[in-house]
């Protein structure tokens, strides 16, 4: 009887502990988010001032006013995104010297999507965007490098994509 007293005292307690956690990650996640980086492995000099920076966005000079919006019901919107078509050639593989074909995009790209949490990992259409790490969410894109014409990729850069809570 005393087991059955205190299975029925810790369950009630194992529950809601559980629905804590989940709602404290939803918490985390629910407010403005700003891109603050393209990290890349490597420092890379795209823009040709001698000086590599493994944050990319240093090295473009396009305009950057990406942010994310988590809602508290569930939906995920961007309206500002942060979408240049880049190209990257390398011209020298001994001096890791790159060329680039930059265009800046115009206007404003928006997307909105439901979202939900599953641990620390953001779902968007049944697809990880990112992970979450206290008031950082990181998510990934690849970039292909190609041969000095523009005319065969070479090889490809994944970029980490950071994200800071406003």
């Amino acid at each position: 009887m005393r087991k059955l007293i205190n299975l029925f005292f810790v369950l009630p307690l194992f529950v809601f502990s559980t629905s804590c956690t989940k709602d404290d990650i939803n918490d985390n996640i629910v407010g403005e988010w700003e891109l603050i980086s393209w990290e890349a492995d490597t420092a890379l000099d795209l823009n040709k001032d001698l000086v590599a920076h493994q944050n990319l966005l240093e090295e473009l000079a396009c305009e950057n006013n990406e942010t994310l919006e988590f809602e508290s019901v569930g939906v995920y919107s961007n309206v500002d995104t942060f979408n240049p078509m880049l190209k990257i050639a390398l011209t020298g593989a001994q001096t890791n010297a790159y060329d680039i074909d930059l265009q800046c995009s115009e206007g404003a790209i928006g997307t909105a999507a439901s979202y939900t949490v599953t641990g620390d990992e953001i779902i968007v259409n049944n697809k990880v965007l990112g992970t979450l790490q206290g008031d950082i969410l990181y998510t990934y894109k690849t970039l292909n490098v190609y041969n000095e014409d523009f005319s065969e990729v070479i090889e490809t850069i994944t970029v980490k994509v950071i994200y800071k809570k406003k």
